[in-house]
């Protein structure tokens, strides 16, 4: 894994699961620019990373993902 440009790219490792973190968000008036991370994904090395979104190929996506695109 590496981050560069605020992103975590996990190269070669497959995603297993992902889970919405609960919202928690900072009050209105609050002059924090810092994005929450709301995912937390499980990758096939056993790693949990959070992050606020993710970018992933087919090919290291989970199959029930991948399926229902291919008979579109």
């Amino acid at each position: 894994m590496s981050a560069v440009f605020s992103c975590v790219y996990c190269l070669n490792r497959k995603i297993e699961a992902v889970r919405r973190l609960p919202d928690t968000r900072p009050a209105a008036n609050d002059s924090s620019t810092n994005r929450p991370r709301r995912l937390s994904i499980k990758l096939s090395s056993g790693e949990e990373i959070k992050t606020s979104g993710f970018i992933v190929s087919a090919l290291n996506s989970p199959t029930a993902w991948v399926l229902p695109q291919v008979h579109r």
